[in-house]
């Protein structure tokens, strides 16, 4: 059988489909167990072993994103979509007396900054405090980091690495000797390249002349909001302003995480919370980040996986508005 058709049989595994001959092999041989540590026996049928034998290259694009963090071991299930192999070490062996990701979760739901830098080296740090978490209590989530909408599909299977952000990185280990990441380089130029292809893509003809700024209505506040990204986190920020163009709120604030799609959605839930807090009823948020703007037009299942929990979070924010705008 082809072997690229065998590995979305091993993923539907995975993932537990809700198809009935997973449940009806999973049943049978998995008995509760991960897939990713089971393991086939020369009498077993062909319909588990063959799925089986694609491990190898399901492990390279399979994540366990954090939801509510629960059931999640930090040391064994692959869970940080920017480490090679997604799995970190424990910098002593005291670490291992915690184990699940919940273990590193304040009681509001965030990252507990402080024994996340305690437990792992520095690059592992940073990798694991750029997961966005969710406050709504999602369940984790297995996740295909190749494609966009961490969908399984057999063409991603055998998806090169081929961007210049990766001969970037390429060039800087064999002429200057600097350590590469490439799961993060890839990553990177994945997220580079989608933002390229919103920026270039067909504009509305409508006449700038009439893409003037036009008064907001009485009531309505204008948020815009925006980010400067840094090597390991961002400072996010929101302006807001009524509809005589008097400034009635600014806020800041300092968010772990590096990458650009990420750090103007982390400012968009901001200026949400902000908003809310500020008792602010009707809102256009603005911001200069095409994808973040046009994920609000989509379905959570169709945005980039990075931004699904923000996303999320800003669905339920959203409900404290009586109306609400992004653009």
């Amino acid at each position: 059988m082809n072997r690229a058709f065998l590995t979305k049989c091993g993923w539907e595994m995975l993932a537990q489909s809700p198809s009935l001959w997973v449940k009806v092999v999973a049943e049978k041989y998995l008995r509760g167990r991960n897939f990713l540590g089971a393991e086939a026996k020369p009498s077993d049928s062909s319909f588990w072993k063959n799925p089986v034998h694609t491990r190898d290259l399901i492990e390279k694009g399979a994540c366990k994103v954090t939801g509510n963090g629960r059931s999640i071991n930090f040391w064994k299930d692959p869970r940080v979509p920017f480490l090679n192999g997604f799995k970190t070490v424990p910098k002593y062996e005291k670490a291992l007396i915690y184990y699940g990701v919940s273990d590193l979760l304040l009681h509001s739901g965030a990252w507990n900054e402080n024994r996340v830098r305690d437990f792992f080296s520095v690059e592992e740090a940073v990798a694991v405090l750029s997961i966005s978490l969710s406050r709504q209590g999602l369940p984790n989530q297995w996740i295909w980091t190749p494609t966009k909408n961490s969908e399984f599909t057999v063409k991603s299977t055998y998806s090169r690495l081929s961007s210049m952000a990766i001969w970037k990185a390429r060039n800087a280990k064999v002429f200057q000797d600097l350590e590469a990441n490439p799961q993060k380089t890839f990553f990177h130029a994945e997220m580079q390249y989608q933002e390229y292809t919103q920026t270039f893509a067909p504009r509305d003809s409508t006449p700038e002349a009439s893409k003037r700024w036009n008064a907001l209505l009485p009531g309505w506040i204008k948020v815009n909001v925006d980010c400067s990204v840094g090597q390991q986190d961002s400072v996010i920020a929101a302006v807001a302003r009524d509809s005589s163009d008097n400034i009635v709120m600014t806020a800041s604030a300092r968010v772990n995480n590096p990458i650009p799609l990420v750090a103007e959605m982390e400012a968009i839930r901001f200026a949400l919370k902000v908003s809310i807090s500020n008792g602010f009823t009707a809102i256009t948020i603005e911001s200069d980040s095409a994808m973040a703007i046009t994920s609000f037009s989509a379905s959570a299942t169709n945005c980039p996986w990075v931004i699904r929990n923000i996303k999320l979070d800003c669905d339920f924010l959203k409900q404290s508005f009586e109306i609400t705008d992004f653009s």
